[in-house]
This record gives structure tokens, C-alpha cells and sequence, in this order.
């Protein structure tokens, strides 16, 4: 009987830790990310949407000011997605005040996007 149980735990224990790594993302190489970006660019954060009203659908949206373009063409400010339903997709940002590098893709109109979930946007001095 004890075997049953050690065999039993044996698989389910297999079964849950495939799926505790299924969502995980990986970092992407810099080249990767350079590729896969519409723009690429260093930006102040300007203000953040409270909630979804004035962004696409289950997000928030930061208004960023472009101070630096280093692939693409865009002037002025975007809007960048931040907090949508997926939160391990979700980067660290955006802090009103605070400058980032952003490697971003157009998801609609002026709206962009992280190109490698958490690991598309950094925080600059």
C-alpha cells in the first residue's frame, strides 16, 4: 500500500512541476530583442493610466517621452502597455518620473508593447 502512495506522489509531484514552468519566460539575446522591436528607445514616463478606460482593453498604459531613438522612427511620445492580464508578461515599469529603455512593438496606433515580456524594458539612470 505504501508503494501505491510513493508511486502516486511520484507522478503528481512529475505532473504539477511541468506545469510550474510552463508560463515561465525567458530572456531573450539583445540582438533578439533589437530585431523583434518596431522602436527601440529611451523615454521618461510622463503618467500612467489608472485603469483601462483610457488603453486598449485589461491594461494599463504609460505615456512616455521619447528623449532617444535608437531604432525606428517616432518622435514625441508613445504609449506603452504595462499591466495587462498575463502578469508574468507584465514588465517592471513604469514609475512616473522615471526613465527607461524600451524595446517595444506596435500593437495598435500608438500603443507598443514589450517585445520579451518582463525583460523588453529597463530602468535607467
Amino acid at each position: 500500500m505504501k508503494n501505491v502512495f510513493l508511486i502516486a506522489a511520484i507522478i503528481a509531484l512529475t505532473l504539477f512541476s511541468s506545469l510550474a514552468h510552463c508560463n515561465i519566460f525567458t530572456e531573450i539575446s539583445l540582438q533578439q530583442k533589437v530585431q523583434r522591436s518596431t522602436i527601440v528607445v529611451i523615454g521618461k514616463v510622463k503618467s500612467v493610466s489608472v485603469s483601462d478606460e483610457h488603453c486598449i482593453a485589461n491594461n494599463r498604459c504609460a505615456e512616455v517621452r521619447v528623449s532617444q531613438v535608437l531604432k525606428g522612427k517616432v518622435s514625441g511620445k508613445v504609449l506603452v502597455l504595462f499591466a495587462g492580464e498575463d502578469s508574468e508578461a507584465n514588465p517592471l515599469c513604469c514609475e512616473v518620473g522615471a526613465s527607461y529603455l524600451f524595446f517595444i512593438t506596435r500593437v495598435s496606433g500608438n500603443y507598443y508593447a514589450t517585445v520579451n515580456g518582463p525583460y523588453g524594458i529597463y530602468k535607467v539612470p
